[in-house]
């Protein structure tokens, strides 16, 4: 088995939001154990962390700058995102690796394996 194959899985995902939906490709092997550390970690600082674990997970989306261009995924400008979007796709994301647990080993480009990372921002799971 090579390590490659494994962390060149990308997913796609549709998040609902109101009326409309965010498109997304997240790389689901970017929840490692290095990652739920730093997440476990966020008391000091969590919205560079939250932000963090976004641009980690998510490889594009069509989040729309309104002015027709693709909103940067990178960490100053996530930052500036409101915290309720950012944990409504950083949830969805973990939700979908909970709920397939088994389709990452029967295709590529599925989910992770359930992991233990767990979604305790504000409290809400």
């Amino acid at each position: 088995m090579q390590l490659s194959k494994i962390t060149s899985q990308r997913v796609k995902l549709e998040i609902p939001f109101g009326d409309e939906k965010l498109n997304i490709v997240y790389k689901p092997q970017a929840v490692t154990l290095e990652l739920v550390d730093r997440k476990e970690q966020a008391m000091n600082n969590p919205g560079e962390t939250l932000a963090r674990l976004l641009v980690d997970l998510v490889e594009s989306w069509d989040l729309d700058d309104h002015g027709g261009q693709v909103y940067p995924l990178e960490l100053a400008a996530v930052r500036l995102l409101p915290i309720d979007f950012v944990n409504a796709i950083l949830e969805m994301i973990l939700k979908e690796s909970r709920l397939n647990p088994t389709k990452a080993n029967n295709s590529p480009g599925g989910s992770p394996p359930a992991g233990s990372l767990a979604t305790r921002q504000n409290g809400t799971r």
